[in-house]
C-alpha cells in the first residue's frame, strides 16, 4: 500500500537521526506516527529508499543505505517494513510499504542512510545568568526544545560547553534548574564520553519527545563566562584588600607623626638612612618638637595636605 495522505496512514514527520544530530547524515532512520517514534525495517531497504529520505530531509543525495542497525539499534517499535521507493519520490509518504506496525523484522534490523550533505545540531543556552550557562536547547523542526536530563552529567555538559565555545563544564544541573522551556523535551538518554567535540558524536537512546516532560530539562554551567566573572570578582576583592591595607598603614603613620610632633607627616631623611644625610651624633639631644598648632583648623589643613 502507499503511505499517502489519502489513506488511513500518514507520516506526519520523518526525521533522520544521525549520531544524535537532527538533519545530519549518516544515521538511523526514524518516523513519527501517532505521536510515537519508530524505526524502519531494513527489509527491501536500498539506495533508492535512502535517496528519498535524503531528499526529503534536505541532506543532499544518498551515498549508501546501511542495514542491520549500522548506526545503533532503536529502542522504539518498528513502524515500517518493506518500504519500496523508486527513488524519484519527493517524500517517503509516496513510497509503498506494509501497513503501519506490520513487520517481520527481528531486533537489529534497522534501516539507515548516509547522505552527501552533513549538517550540525544547533544548540543554545537560555534563562541562565550568562551566555555560557543555562537550560540546554536544540533546534528540531525549526523549533527550539529542551534536552532531557535522563543520564545527564558532566561528560554531556562538557561536550555542550565545548561545542558552544564556552570552555569546560563546571556543573550539569537537571530538573529544570533554569526553568521550563516552551517546546518539547528531546534527546532522551544522551550519553557522551566527554572526549567528543560535538554533541553529534555522542550516543542516544531515544530522540523524543515522550518519556521526558517539563521539569526534566537539562542545564549546564560552563567556565567560559562564569570563569571570567569569578576571576574579575577575585581581582576586585584583592584590589579592595590592598586599598584597605594602605588606608590602615596611612592612618597608623599619621598617628605616629602626631605623637612625634611631625604634624605634616614628613619623614625624617636620617630615619630612612638616605644617602648624603648627616648622621646624628651619639648622645645628641632630640630636636625640639615644632610648636603645636594653635587651632583645630590648622590641624585640618595639615591633614588635608597629607591626604
Amino acid at each position: 500500500m502507499f503511505l499517502g495522505r489519502g489513506g488511513i496512514v500518514y507520516i506526519s514527520q520523518v526525521f533522520l537521526w544521525c549520531n544524535l544530530v537532527y538533519l545530519q547524515s549518516p544515521g538511523r532512520v526514524e518516523v513519527l506516527h501517532n505521536q510515537q517514534w519508530g524505526t524502519v525495517c531494513d527489509d527491501s531497504w536500498g539506495l533508492s529508499n535512502a535517496e528519498v529520505v535524503c531528499r526529503q530531509l534536505g541532506c543532499g543525495t544518498a551515498l549508501s543505505a546501511p542495514r542491520g542497525a549500522h548506526f545503533g539499534q532503536g529502542s522504539d517499535r518498528v513502524w515500517l517494513d518493506e518500504v519500496q521507493c523508486i527513488g524519484a519520490e519527493a517524500a517517503l509518504t509516496e513510497c509503498k510499504a506494509k501497513p503501519w506496525g506490520e513487520h517481520g523484522c527481528n531486533p537489529g534490523e534497522d534501516a539507515s542512510v548516509v547522505c552527501s550533505d552533513q549538517g550540525q545540531l544547533r544548540l543554545q543556552l537560555t534563562s541562565g545568568p550568562s551566555p555560557c550557562s543555562g537550560r540546554v536547547e536544540v533546534l528540531i523542526n525549526d523549533t527550539w526544545g529542551a534536552v532531557c536530563d535522563a543520564g545527564w552529567g558532566l561528560p554531556e555538559a562538557g561536550v555542550v560547553c565545548k561545542q558552544l565555545g564556552c570552555g569546560t563544564a563546571l556543573s550539569a544541573p537537571g530538573v529544570a534548574q533554569f526553568g521550563h522551556g516552551a517546546g518539547d523535551v528531546w534527546l532522551e538518554g544522551l550519553s557522551c564520553s566527554g572526549q567528543e567535540s560535538l554533541i553529534s558524536e555522542c550516543q542516544l537512546s531515544r530522540l523524543g519527545p515522550g518519556l521526558c516532560g517539563h521539569g526534566s530539562e537539562a542545564s549546564v554551567v560552563c567556565a567560559g563566562q562564569a570563569g571570567s566573572g569569578l576571576l574579575c570578582s577575585v581581582l576586585l576583592g584583592l584590589g579592595a584588600l590592598v586599598v584597605l591595607i594602605c588606608g590602615v598603614l596611612l592612618c597608623w603613620r599619621m598617628r605616629q607623626d602626631r605623637a612625634t610632633g611631625n604634624s605634616l607627616g614628613h619623614v625624617h631623611m636620617e630615619a630612612l638612612g638616605a644617602p648624603g644625610t648627616p648622621a646624628r651624633p651619639q648622645g645628641a639631644a632630640n630636636p625640639e618638637p615644632p610648636e603645636q598648632p594653635d587651632s583645630d583648623m590648622t590641624w585640618l589643613v595639615r591633614e588635608d595636605a597629607v591626604l
